[in-house]
């Protein structure tokens, strides 16, 4: 007995210890002064906290995405922002970001944003299907990043393990064909998405998870050691210099390899698709392009500053693919490129819209420049 009792108090103090150390980091939190630690979780209420880029705090919607509330009861017009990380926008606060800004512009209007970092269009078009079923929306807007949307689609090109992603094949016939090794990984998806929609009560462990902050601490700190033990491959030495740094740089070539053009093909093949089934429920599809831009393109007085072609690749090149498959398909697309060149916006003055200098995320200058563009697409359509 006595052995019981001091092994019950060994635990006890150990669990003691962990409730201090708990405690401490959600007092850090509530400061805003936890460093190095981002964590996103996709539940309903579930914890925001993101360092990188930027600072921002705040919590899931009831259906686990980083947005205002989906009033799914009043009627009236609906629009959903479907995209990667560019419409998640965990960078920002949530009431920054720029489907939010949108919202606030059209008030008579719902906007609904689907984001998800570190997704690619082949989950689009799963976004697509789920706004389809739970919001019934009216207009679906995909906003795609050309850094990388095209280099998604190639396992080849990506330097993930392929169990965590969705891959589609094409027939002879150029139809879209599930990959036969991402069965799993899209049932896997489709769960991540319709489990948001059950009884709360049901999801109470996974929303309190969400907001223990103490073993986001300690992945957080293991995942650092592994990345400062694991050297760079040729790859992405080859990637970190030249005019292309950075991720996706071949879809910017005049010359494209075997797998860039295979994800050019997809594309077309997968917004083919959404472009018919958005049509079988009546719900006008929009494309919104995000461009890349590179470091170098900002260095003031290097030989790259400012320009759009050199060394053999475009700036203007993915956007130019995308172009092509809308006018083929009939979907109305849109490039914040473009916009920024009508504008006549300099490196000096696109450097704000972005963080890390140029080459992260829209910045919340960048967030209310893109609320304008969008505001000035859909408010063309009097309906709104």
């Amino acid at each position: 007995m006595q052995k019981l009792r001091a092994v019950l108090g060994q635990v006890g103090y150990v669990l003691y210890l962990l409730i201090i150390v708990e405690v401490l980091l959600q007092i850090l939190a509530g400061l805003h002064i936890l460093p190095a630690l981002t964590t996103i979780s996709h539940v309903p209420y579930g914890r925001v906290y993101f360092t990188k880029e930027n600072f921002s705090s705040g919590v899931m919607n009831r259906y686990g995405w980083y947005a205002p509330a989906f009033d799914l009861q009043r009627p009236g017009q609906r629009i959903v922002i479907i995209g990667d990380s560019f419409v998640e926008a965990a960078q920002v606060n949530i009431e920054n970001n720029f489907p939010a800004l949108l919202a606030d512009r059209l008030p008579k209007t719902h906007i609904n944003a689907l984001g998800i970092s570190g997704i690619g269009p082949a989950h689009y078009l799963e976004l697509q299907r789920y706004a389809i079923q739970h919001l019934q929306p009216d207009e679906i807007v995909v906003v795609t990043f050309l850094g990388n949307d095209f280099r998604n689609l190639v396992r080849e090109q990506r330097k993930r393990e392929r169990a965590a992603e969705i891959y589609y094949d094409l027939t002879t016939h150029g139809e879209l064909t599930l990959d036969t090794d991402s069965e799993r990984a899209r049932e896997k998806f489709r769960h991540r998405l319709e489990r948001n929609h059950a009884p709360l009560w049901s999801q109470s462990g996974r929303i309190l998870a969400s907001h223990c902050l103490l073993c986001k601490t300690i992945e957080t700190i293991v995942g650092s050691s592994i990345a400062l033990l694991t050297p760079a491959t040729d790859n992405e030495s080859l990637e970190a210099t030249g005019f292309m740094a950075g991720i996706g740089r071949d879809i910017f070539s005049a010359a494209p390899g075997a797998a860039t053009r295979q994800s050019i093909d997809l594309y077309d093949a997968l917004f083919r698709t959404m472009q018919s089934e958005a049509r079988q429920h009546n719900i006008r599809l929009r494309v919104v392009s995000i461009p890349n831009y590179p470091a170098v393109y900002f260095k003031s007085g290097g030989d790259y500053y400012g320009k759009l072609q050199f060394d053999g690749f475009d700036l203007e090149q993915p956007d130019r693919y995308l172009h092509r498959t809308c006018r083929r398909y009939n979907i109305e697309c849109h490039s914040l490129y473009e916009q920024h060149r009508r504008h006549g916006l300099q490196p000096t003055e696109l450097v704000r819209h972005f963080f890390f200098n140029g080459t992260g995320h829209l910045s919340e200058v960048g967030h209310v420049y893109m609320a304008d563009f969008l505001e000035q697409i859909l408010t063309a359509d009097s309906r709104l």
